[in-house]
Formats: structure tokens, sequence, C-alpha cells
């Protein structure tokens, strides 16, 4: 560190000329070195990358300068020595302890967010963790990256404050600042991990679906908000599908039908959805149609047949039925409608009475 490199020269356990020849190195275009020396509008500014701490050479001497000074953020904040600082604050991050209170979250947390991934690794024992800094806030979030898609929570993190500390639950901001980083690497859920996610309502859940977590390109399942309840779309068989429930965050069995599938999909819902659909009648349209001659086709028939989506079924029944249902007419649904329905039970419902004579 360049302040203990002060002292042993003042101290006269080094030769007074160390200091500057340690600035001189530094100072070569491929220096490795972690004393950064850069000119600014103040004069010459010494940032040590080690303890990041700042000095003005004054007369010989080495002023400490406050981090926050607006020529320290201009050399922060330069590409020429943007690596140098990168590598600095992950150092720093890698011992595992609080951030000293005199280097600012508010300079670390952004300088981090243009560090490349592979360079924001760090590890402790045999276990390696990638550092996620937020995008919106000051702090800093240290994810496993063992079986990355099976993380549920934060390994490690530091507050705004740079204090540190272990484990957290991710909120849905963490989780989308963490699939930010998932897709940097090409790295996707596919429908088992997903699922079980889903269904970890305490550390995932909801939060974790609302985040929209990278899917691989086979995943059976589509995650959609719906009247303020999400659902796991099974796009192959809609009946396994899932849902969350809002008020407990349990992942339990949504119980859709192929109609209501695309409903909350915005789909157009397919022909067997069709035919178990029924638009309501006006009482208007329900009245009795002027009786045809025995044998003539009633277009009113016709158009009430197509409406309902039966048009496909009623074509595959035999010539002579079809031609007796089509001479009929339509009439006001009876009495007797409410009989009918409790027959059928939930086959289907009555919405229309076709009468073509004797049965």
């Amino acid at each position: 560190p360049f302040d203990a490199l002060l002292k042993l020269t003042k101290d006269n356990l080094l030769p007074k000329d160390t200091v500057t020849k340690v600035i001189d190195k530094s100072k070569e275009e491929d220096s490795k070195s972690a004393i950064i020396t850069a000119n600014t509008d103040e004069g010459e500014i010494i940032l040590d990358t080690n303890t990041f701490k700042a000095y003005k050479p004054e007369n010989g001497e080495y002023t400490p300068v406050p981090f926050e000074d607006d020529s320290v953020q201009s050399i922060l904040k330069s590409d020429t020595v943007g690596s140098g600082i990168q590598d600095g604050i992950v150092r720093m991050i890698s011992k595992f302890d609080s951030i000293p209170s005199s280097i600012p979250m508010s300079t670390v947390v952004p300088i981090l967010r243009q560090t490349p991934s592979e360079k924001r690794i760090v590890s402790r024992g045999d276990s390696s963790y990638i550092i996620v800094p937020s995008s919106t806030g000051n702090n800093l979030n240290l994810w496993n990256t063992d079986s990355p898609l099976d993380r549920s929570s934060v390994a490690y993190y530091y507050r705004d404050n740079g204090v540190y500390n272990s484990g957290r639950q991710a909120t849905q901001e963490i989780w989308s600042d963490y699939f930010n980083y998932l897709r940097s690497q090409n790295l996707a859920y596919d429908s088992s991990q997903l699922l079980s996610l889903a269904s970890s309502g305490y550390y995932a859940g909801e939060k974790f679906i609302a985040a929209n977590p990278p899917l691989t390109a086979d995943n059976i399942y589509k995650p959609v908000q719906y009247e303020g309840t999400w659902y796991i779309i099974n796009q192959n068989n809609p009946s396994e599908s899932r849902k969350i429930s809002p008020s407990t965050g349990n992942l339990l069995r949504a119980n859709l039908t192929p109609a209501k599938v695309s409903i909350i999909l915005g789909t157009t819902p397919p022909a067997a959805a069709v035919r178990g659909t029924r638009t309501p009648r006006t009482a208007t349209a329900a009245a009795a149609t002027p009786p045809v001659t025995t044998g003539q086709a009633n277009d009113a028939v016709r158009r009430a047949i197509d409406a309902a989506g039966l048009t496909t079924g009623f074509n595959t029944l035999p010539t002579a039925l079809k031609n007796r249902i089509l001479s009929g007419t339509l009439v006001a649904n009876d009495n007797g409608v409410a009989g009918r329905n409790r027959a059928l039970g939930d086959r289907g419902r009555v919405t229309r009475i076709i009468s073509a004579g004797q049965s």
C-alpha cells in the first residue's frame, strides 16, 4: 500500500527515492501497478487501488485527498485507468469484509456495473461467486456460481453503506439483476428448473416469476400474469398448468380449459375449445322464426348453428337428419331449458331450441 510505502521512507527504512521510482513505474503504459497516477485539472493525483486512498504531491510531501473529491472522481471515470480501478474494487470485495466507510458505495457500484462479468468472480474456499451490482441502487449481491440455475437466494451481499452480510432472500429487483447476468452467460431455465423455483414461495415464487426469468427454447411453460394472478401455462397440456396463490404464495393446479388459456394468453382458441363456448343471445334473437315449408332449409337455423360453433359437428350428421333440422324453426326457450341443462351436466349448455317435428 502507498501509505505504508510513505511511512517506510519517512522512517528511513527505504531509500528516499523509492516513492518516486514507484510513481514513475506506474506511469508506464504497460504498468500493472496498483498505484495509478493521473493528471487532473487540480494537478497530479496518485490513487492507490489497494486501499482506495488518494494523494496529491505538494512540495515533496503527499497530502491525502478525500475520495469524494472531484479530482479523484474524474480519475475513476477515465477509460485509461478504468481497468486498474475495476481490479482494485474486485480485490477489495474478495476479502469478504465490509468496505471502508471512506470509500462511497455510490462510486464502487457504478464502476462494477462497467466491469466485465468474467472479472467480477471472487472465490472463498472451494466456491466461486459472481458479483452482481444493483441496477438501481448502491448495493452488491454475490451469487454462488456452482449450478447457477438452481440458486434460490443470495449468498453474500453489501448494503449501500458498504456493510458486508451473508445470505438473504432475493427481491424481484435482485432476481432481475441476476437474470441479466444469466442472459449474458447464455444460461436459461428449463421446464423442471422453472417449476421448482416457482414452487419455492419463501425464497423465489412470485418474485422469481415476476422478474422474467430467461427460459430455454424448449421450455413447455409460459409464465403470464392475468387479473392479478401469476399463471404458469403448460403449452403442451393446459390442464397441467399452475398458478401462484396471491394469498399464500403456494403453487397450485390452475384447472384451466383450453378456452381459458387462450383468453389468458390472448391467442385464438383451438377448434375443440370453440365448440364448448356459447355466446349469449338476446331476447329478440331467441324469439320464434317464421315457419317454413317442410324440406326447405331455414337460413336462421343455419346461422344459429354457425354462431354456436357447431358447424363442423353438424356436417358429420346423416344427410336426412341435417335436412330435417335445417327445415325446422327457431323457437323461444321454454321452461324445459333448465331440465335439459341439468341432464347435460358439464358436457354443454342449451342456448337455442330448434323445432323440427317429433323426435
